[in-house]
């Protein structure tokens, strides 16, 4: 299912929920559209578990964009935490923001567009201090990132070690996004394409939804205790 197709059959749900018992209930599209993405990453937190021992497979949670524009970008002008030298500059993609996952697994694939050439992607500063002291890897690209986002949302990947991949233009990635909609900067018919969660996911999500808000607005409508004042027995 899309999102639009997920959003409604909640809404459609809540209608038959709550009819004849509340006849006015209001929520907006895009507030759904947030707790379905909030409650996919809960349900995935769970499934991943904090020792990062996977009970699903995230391949089918994961979004493939379009091919991303590499460009080469200052430092001094990339969103971090750290205090990057100005005047320096290095290839780069944006991307919405990752999952955070016990393993680092919110990458599924950084490289070429025919995916002949995968770059290693770090979000750890010893990891690609490793990475350039190994023999087999110090002269193969990488990609790293420190997760930090800029006011549209996006993370800055910056790419290293590019040698003969310089001239490249573009570069796919698949990741998994802490929000599915954040998408949208980058896609505006996300809405309409099938929602990054197998159809098991999907349901327990509808259901779960559903029925929060349904508990939500009966527990607001409570029905007024009885008026006995008048009551010439009490």
């Amino acid at each position: 299912m899309t999102p639009n197709q997920i959003t409604s059959t909640i809404r459609n749900n809540i209608a038959d929920g709550l009819s004849g018992a509340i006849a006015n209930h209001a929520y907006s599209l895009e507030q759904m559209l947030a707790e379905v993405d909030l409650l996919r990453a809960k349900l995935l937190y769970e499934y991943i578990g904090a020792l990062g021992t996977k009970k699903v497979n995230l391949k089918y949670h994961m979004q493939t964009m379009d091919p991303l524009l590499v460009e080469c970008r200052d430092f001094a002008l990339i969103p971090s935490e750290c205090n990057l030298p100005s005047g320096l500059t290095v290839p780069s993609i944006k991307v919405p923001k990752i999952m955070a996952t016990p393993d680092d697994s919110g990458v599924g694939y950084l490289g070429y567009i025919d995916r002949s050439k995968n770059f290693t992607f770090y979000s750890n500063v010893n990891d690609i201090t490793n990475h350039k002291r190994r023999v087999y890897t110090s002269s193969t690209p990488y990609a790293w990132s420190d997760m930090t986002t800029d006011d549209k949302g996006l993370m800055t990947i910056l790419l290293f070690n590019m040698g003969e991949y310089n001239p490249l233009s573009k570069i796919l990635f698949t990741g998994l996004l802490d929000q599915p909609r954040s998408i949208l900067t980058l896609d505006p018919d996300a809405l309409d394409k099938e929602y990054p969660a197998p159809a098991g996911f999907q349901e327990d999500i509808i259901v779960r939804l559903s029925e929060r808000y349904i508990r939500y607005y009966r527990q607001l409508n409570l029905m007024s205790p009885a008026n006995t004042q008048t009551d010439p027995i009490t």
